[in-house]
């Protein structure tokens, strides 16, 4: 698949990312988008999503579910549509441009049945299958840098033989381990501290 190379970068936002109560995962995309509209970081721009279907998350998530998060309160929901297209978005985005990013959050610890570490919808999961059901891609690799394990990503796609999987943490919370040499969970040896936020 051919790319370019483009001098601004692209990133995903639009205000229904954020929940203006809860935690602060849910919070901090706005102040960040306000940063990149008024110019403070250069090189880059905001641009809105589609919000992912239910039909996509079919992919990865029971039915019954997606029944359960349909029937919660409207904004939330539509929070984490929006986030969690965004992160498609991103992906299409990227195989144009050669790099792209969003603004999202809550995207590792859902499994196919429930959600996880206040993560509802398992964004990472879901992009990777995307990458190889829609783009063709045969080797992708997730790098999860949270301070917590992916363990609901490992749940989905761990078995997946085009996807290589890097989890990097500094708290045991959501561990998970695999005899795959393309599947690694690394904890470090760096105290974890106070963590409070969400993964």
């Amino acid at each position: 698949m051919n790319t370019t190379t483009n001098t601004t970068l692209t990133v995903f936002y639009n205000d229904k990312y954020v929940l203006d109560k809860g935690v602060e995962t849910r919070t901090k995309a706005r102040p960040i988008a306000r940063m990149i509209t008024e110019g403070e970081v250069s090189g880059v721009t905001l641009k809105s999503p589609q919000s992912v279907t239910r039909e996509q998350l079919l992919q990865i998530h029971d039915a019954r579910y997606l029944d359960e998060l349909w029937g919660k309160d409207p904004q939330f929901l539509a929070s984490i549509l929006a986030s969690t297209g965004g992160v498609l978005a991103a992906l299409d985005q990227a195989l144009i441009d050669g790099a792209s990013g969003t603004l999202s959050s809550g995207l590792h610890h859902a499994k196919p049945g429930h959600e996880h570490g206040l993560c509802y919808i398992n964004g990472l999961a879901l992009v990777a299958l995307e990458a190889i059901n829609k783009h063709g891609l045969c080797n992708v690799c997730i790098l999860d840098l949270d301070a917590h394990c992916g363990g609901g990503t490992f749940a989905l796609v761990g078995n997946n033989p085009k996807v290589r999987i890097v989890d990097v943490s500094v708290d045991s919370f959501d561990s998970w381990k695999s005899s795959e040499s393309r599947a690694n969970p690394s904890q470090s040896s760096e105290p974890a501290g106070r963590n409070t936020a969400e993964p």
